[in-house]
């Protein structure tokens, strides 16, 4: 089948894309791998920034909103507080699902767990993608391809573009903890905190 847009990844990038296309009255198809209820490694902040880009995302899929940031730096701590909102915090299951449905919403056409194995070149120009199935493959062919598909994209590595440095990549581990409101308030405020180095996070944060 022929589509205006084909998107791959059901993403955040992904799912705006597509809402984006369909809004504008072409014909879209978002592919997405996994089922939506999927959650990501990710630490699920959307600056303020964003939330006013975007003010139509429902309020309801946000778990809080911070108003400061601590920074833990080895055996030291720094905390910056504002009276102003900075930002909110989501999990990415319910984050991602609902913004797929908004693109839904706009017309756009929604598959998914269908892995994009393959990009459908002629005349050296990307006419379209190929899905893996049960029962072998699927075609989907569109004169516009957005590769939404993460750090890790078979869409860029296909094209041969921004290929990543596996030299400078760092394995990183995620745990989701359930707390009640009054401890996280007790402990943490609305406040966003971040790890950086000594033993808790030495290639990254926390």
């Amino acid at each position: 089948m022929k589509y205006d847009v084909i998107v791959v990844g059901g993403g955040p990038g992904g799912a705006i894309a597509a809402k984006t296309c369909a809004k504008e009255g072409l014909k879209t198809l978002l592919l997405e791998k996994k089922e939506f209820t999927r959650e990501k490694a990710c630490a699920g902040a959307v600056t303020e920034k964003v939330l006013r880009r975007f003010d139509d995302i429902p309020k309801d899929v946000f778990e809080r909103y911070y108003h400061g940031l601590t920074f833990c730096v080895d055996d030291e701590a720094y905390t910056v507080d504002s009276d102003n909102r900075l930002g909110g915090l989501v999990c990415r299951g319910k984050f991602d699902s609902t913004l797929v449905k908004m693109a839904e919403m706009e017309g756009a056409k929604i598959k998914q767990e269908k892995k994009v194995i393959d990009i459908v070149k002629k005349d050296d120009f990307s006419k379209g993608v190929i899905v893996k199935t049960e029962e072998g493959t699927e075609e989907y062919n569109s004169d516009i391809i957005i590769g939404a598909d993460g750090q890790s994209s078979m869409v860029r590595r296909k094209l041969g573009v921004f290929v990543a440095d596996w030299t400078k990549v760092a394995a990183q581990f995620q745990y989701q903890m359930k707390m009640s409101s009054e401890l996280i308030d007790g402990w943490i405020g609305d406040r966003l905190e971040t790890y950086l180095g000594g033993d808790i996070s030495p290639t990254a944060y926390a």
